[in-house]
């Protein structure tokens, strides 16, 4: 009986070491499944940033900031219709300006190589198939625009090129809910897929 109990008491003390040892280790494996999503979270933020720096980057590139010393962009200088230099309304309308002059220009360009007759077929072909495109990209972006100021944006600029579109909107923050509508909104209007969008806020 003496043995019996002994064993027990052996069986008894192996089983608790064996548990102890057991939730040593899923302790263990839980600290290191929390600092590798630490990990991830610290690298997924940094990624963002990254992306969000490239975002606005492309915005400056393809939305050039008008200079302060221009008369015509100064509403000081400009009368009473043109909007400030520091206003975000002047930002917005300095932009589309900006956009729509070099619409402007491409389209004069266009033309004159559909008008010139010593215009070879090839080149003809290709000037008009660009003169359909950029007459279509400019009325998905005046669509867009209209769009956006309904949802509620008080001021949005659109730029449509190669496949994408950047957005500029005014508004201090965006949540994700408003970066998915607005990316809708151009995929149901231009068909550019909503991770070719570029979706930027200004306040």
């Amino acid at each position: 009986m003496r043995k019996a109990g002994t064993g027990m008491v052996i069986r008894r003390k192996t089983l608790l070491t064996v548990i102890v040892a057991i939730a040593i280790i899923l302790a263990g494996i839980l600290a290191v499944a929390r600092l590798q999503a630490y990990r991830r979270q610290v690298i997924d933020s940094r990624t963002r940033a990254a992306e969000e720096e490239a975002l606005r980057a492309q915005a400056e590139k393809m939305f050039p900031p008008v200079s302060t010393a221009d008369p015509a962009a100064s509403g000081s200088q400009g009368g009473a219709g043109t909007p400030a230099v520091n206003s975000a309304g002047g930002f917005f309308a300095r932009t589309r300006l900006s956009r729509d002059r070099a619409r402007s220009q491409e389209m004069d360009l266009l033309r004159q190589i559909l008008d010139d007759q010593g215009t070879d077929d090839a080149t003809r072909s290709k000037a008009s198939q660009r003169w359909l495109e950029l007459t279509t990209q400019i009325s998905q972006e005046a669509s867009i625009e209209g769009l956006l100021l309904a949802k509620g944006f008080p001021e949005a600029v659109v730029m449509l090129d190669g496949g994408g579109a950047v957005v500029v909107v005014q508004a201090a923050t965006l949540d994700k809910i408003q970066v998915a509508q607005v990316a809708d909104i151009v995929y149901r209007i231009a068909g550019v897929a909503p991770e070719k969008v570029s979706v930027i806020n200004r306040p």
